[in-house]
Order: structure tokens, then C-alpha cells, then sequence
């Protein structure tokens, strides 16, 4: 098990790693479309971005929501949100707001998004749970929670090769969030679907 320690030395290496850029602008760049098509994104919605990272999720969503949408981005990578901050200031973006926070102990306000998402960031939070509750609890009544995410391969033998796609420090191989969602929201409506030989996700919850 991995602490909030292990994440910030983790992300602190990825935000400066041409090669993190790589795998998250390229490599699921589709995944990302698809998981944020998901959100039923309108103009003028409020949407949460848990462990938004470098902010690569902010172009395509402001683009649907416009300049009079918000955006509120959470990570608790200070490296990962200089970066965020440097995208926002290159795009002259005045609708996004970055938290410096730990996702499992953050307070937001009740029934107040229009859209929560979470690209590889919730296998990242030690407390996936307690941020999986708060961000629920966020989101609007009828509204989406959409995550996009890594677990292990359906194919067994390919699991040997994880250590090298994801790093322990930021991925935990023994947390089943699939799992840990359908228990923690039995009541909610769950869909699902994997990727990459079962190695990505798309989890859609709505509210």
C-alpha cells in the first residue's frame, strides 16, 4: 500500500517526464474522448476534474461548456499543477480553478456538479474510497461521475509487465475500483467498459 508520500514523489517524476506526456496525450488520447463524451457535457455545466494532473482534460471540456462553464481541478501534485498552471495561462482559460488538495479529505459543496471526472486518478489516491464518497456526494442529483482508469490484464501472464507500465508508488495493483464502486453505490446505475485487453476501464455512475 502506497502513501500520499509515495504520490507526490511519483507525480513529481511524471510532471517532468516526456515520457508521461507520451502515454497520457497520445497513447489514451481516445480513452479520454470517450470517457469525458460520456459526462453529456452542456454549456454552462460546473465540471469537477479529480487528479486532473497537467490539465489535459481541460481543452476538450471547455470547449463543450464554454467560457461561461467552470472548471474545478484537483490534485495533489504541486509539479503536476504548475503545469496545469502554465496550460491555463498559454490558453488564457478564466474559468478554471486549480486545488492544491488531497481528494479523500477536501470539502466541496453538496449537490453542486454538473459532471465529475477522473482520468488515472483514483487507482493514484490511497483513499480511493473517502474520495469516491465526497465526490458523489458533489455531484448533482440525475448527473454522471465518469472515471477512466488501470486495472490488471484479463490475459494473466501479461500482468508481469505492469510494474513497468505503472509505477507502485502511484498505482496500486491490489485495489479493485471496480469493485470498491459497485460496493460503496449498490443503489446507483453502473456501466462499464474495458479496454487495452482489459487493462482500461470506462466506469460511468450516474447519481
Amino acid at each position: 500500500m502506497y502513501t500520499l508520500r509515495d504520490v507526490e514523489i511519483a507525480y513529481s517524476y511524471y510532471a517532468k517526464s516526456p515520457f508521461y506526456s507520451l502515454f497520457s496525450n497520445i497513447l489514451l488520447s481516445k480513452l479520454r474522448k470517450k470517457a469525458i463524451k460520456k459526462l453529456d457535457l452542456k454549456s454552462n455545466y460546473d465540471v469537477l476534474d479529480i487528479a486532473c494532473g497537467t490539465g489535459i482534460n481541460f481543452r476538450p471540456i471547455e470547449k463543450i461548456i464554454g467560457k461561461n462553464g467552470d472548471i474545478t481541478a484537483i490534485d495533489y501534485s504541486k509539479d503536476m499543477l504548475e503545469k496545469a498552471k502554465r496550460l491555463i495561462r498559454r490558453n488564457q482559460y478564466k474559468n478554471i480553478k486549480l486545488i492544491q488538495a488531497d481528494a479523500a479529505k477536501i470539502s466541496l459543496p453538496k449537490n453542486h456538479f454538473d459532471a465529475v471526472i477522473s482520468t488515472l486518478g483514483f487507482s493514484s489516491i490511497p483513499n480511493h474510497k473517502a474520495a469516491l464518497r465526497i465526490a458523489i456526494n458533489s455531484l448533482k442529483p440525475g448527473k454522471k461521475l465518469v472515471i477512466l482508469d488501470g486495472r490488471q490484464f484479463d490475459l494473466k501472464p501479461l500482468n508481469i509487465f505492469l510494474p513497468i507500465l505503472r509505477w507502485n508508488r502511484s498505482w496500486d495493483r491490489g485495489k479493485d475500483l471496480i469493485k470498491d464502486i459497485k460496493q460503496l453505490f449498490p443503489k446507483k446505475e453502473i456501466y462499464l467498459e474495458h479496454y487495452s485487453l482489459g487493462s482500461n476501464f470506462i466506469l460511468e455512475l450516474k447519481k
